[in-house]
């Protein structure tokens, strides 16, 4: 757990049995606390900050931008880096 909180990289035994465990989520290079461990650890709001939204909560909001401006082309859905969130625009 503390190669997570220090963002060090995990070994593959290691990533598959933390994640199963629900110990830890994200993506690789990329994990942060599970909601197991931030309940019995106090830290709640941190999980909070790093789980940021759904998938469905962006393609809502998308779904909802098309039926507003009729249209919505990928380049108007970017980010302010270019990025799509959660890449739900293709």
């Amino acid at each position: 757990m503390d190669k997570v909180q220090k963002k060090q990289s995990l070994t593959a035994i290691e990533e598959k049995l933390f994640i199963a465990k629900n110990l830890f989520e994200g993506r690789r290079l990329n994990y942060y606390i599970g909601i197991k461990v931030a309940q019995k650890t106090g830290q709640k709001a941190s999980y909070a900050k790093n789980k940021a939204f759904d998938k469905q909560y962006y393609l809502d909001l998308i779904v909802k931008s098309i039926k507003h401006h009729k249209s919505l082309r990928r380049n108007e859905c970017l980010g302010p880096y270019g990025q799509t969130p959660n890449s739900v625009c293709l």
